[in-house]
């Protein structure tokens, strides 16, 4: 994959020895996700998916990315050796707010229905990547690890404004599930591992 002339997201861990592990760990599941995402079997599922969009000419001429995977991706990672210690860093597409700060925007009254129908799709679609074609279980699906991806009028309005405004503008993002340290996906091998690295 090629990321150039682009904006990025860095998530850097503290330098304690059990966040490097923990990160190593991130890592791997992350790799397993980017491997993936031209599986002929996915392809094939993603065309089921997207049957009669024919408004998205992308999809519907069958070129399918690492967005359609509904799911975070990581497009590299590093250590930064600094006079604090040592980093591990990941770099992340920039992604939006989260599906719980949709809630809150909405007053807790409700999410119109056309998003709620088009967000559940894709979460949906996200998780089947995850646990059909990865092998990943995810444990801990909530609002909290429900990010929007951006439009690039949003992008633009981050690197314009340093954040999104807060408005009850309608969301053209599509969802995605987010990977984090916290526990949130584990293939079953990694599970106890990772669960002992956190301890």
């Amino acid at each position: 994959m090629k990321f150039e002339n682009t904006f990025v997201a860095l998530k850097v861990q503290k330098s304690a020895p059990s966040y490097k592990v923990a990160a190593y760990d991130e890592v791997e599941i992350l790799d397993v996700i980017q491997k993936n995402i031209y599986n002929h079997q996915w392809l094939e599922s993603l065309k089921e998916y997207h049957k009669g969009n024919e408004d998205n000419v992308e999809m519907f001429n069958g070129n399918f990315t690492s967005h359609h995977t509904q799911v975070v991706q990581l497009l590299n990672s590093f250590m930064h050796y600094g006079a604090n210690g040592d980093h591990f860093i990941m770099v992340f597409e920039i992604l939006g707010v989260n599906l719980l700060e949709i809630m809150k925007r909405y007053d807790y009254k409700g999410i119109p229905m056309p998003l709620v129908r088009k967000m559940s799709k894709q979460i949906l679609i996200g998780l089947d990547y995850l646990h059909r074609i990865c092998k990943i279980i995810h444990t801990d699906l909530k609002p909290e690890n429900t990010i929007v991806a951006l439009s690039n009028d949003k992008l633009n309005e981050i690197v314009k404004n340093g954040c999104i405004p807060k408005s009850r503008k309608k969301y053209e993002a599509s969802s995605k599930l987010l990977i984090d340290k916290d526990q949130s996906l584990f293939s079953p091998s990694k599970k106890n591992k990772i669960k002992e690295t956190l301890l």
